[in-house]
């Protein structure tokens, strides 16, 4: 008897040690982030062996649910800035559900790609047609038309390996991000 619970004992605890793969891991098969794909904010705050300020600033909200940030960061030992824009989604009552990161010199390219994604919803096409931007960081937006309903559904999703981040867009929706994208610009123009 004193046999057969040792042994039971052993067999789960062998079981719930063995066990691979409960948490994510996303150097395997998940698309998620790995080393190769690092953003140059993250970069610069990995910085070891120096001291970095931040300071983060709102540049307004999106249908209370997407906040649009700006943060800005000094590594104070060596008098260097940088820059990123930050979107933070929010749930009904205000949990955090994702954010993204656009570094400095992704903006540019993230402000027109919003701009041709919001000419584009106004065309049609004769076929399945997807037009999307990507970051470094996991972030994506973009449009796909759909045939059978001869629409153009635009969506956004904070982390593309995250399907909690996913959200559609509007053309209001659009236009809004659009304004505080372009005021975020502005705001990094001012170096801390």
């Amino acid at each position: 008897m004193k046999f057969l619970k040792t042994l039971l004992l052993f067999l789960s605890t062998t079981f719930v040690f063995g066990q691979e793969g409960i948490a994510p891991n996303y150097n395997r098969s998940n698309p998620g982030p790995t080393e190769e794909r690092k953003t140059a904010s993250d970069n610069f705050l990995a910085r070891s062996g120096t001291l970095i300020e931040k300071r983060f600033y709102e540049v307004g909200k999106i249908n209370k649910g997407l906040v649009v940030s700006v943060v800005k960061l000094k590594d104070l030992n060596k008098n260097e800035g940088f820059c990123f824009l930050k979107l933070e989604s929010n749930d009904l009552i205000g949990i955090k559900e994702g954010k993204a990161t656009l570094d400095e010199d992704e903006v540019d390219g993230f402000l027109k790609s919003l701009k041709l994604i919001k000419v584009t919803i106004l065309s049609t096409r004769d076929t399945y047609t997807e037009v999307v931007y990507n970051s470094r960081g996991y972030f994506s937006a973009g449009a796909y038309y759909e045939e059978k309903k001869q629409r153009w559904k635009a969506f956004m999703q904070l982390q593309n390996y995250n399907n909690k981040t996913f959200m559609s867009l509007e053309v209001e929706t659009i236009d809004a991000l659009i304004s505080l994208v372009e005021k975020a610009k502005e705001e990094m123009k001012i170096k801390i």
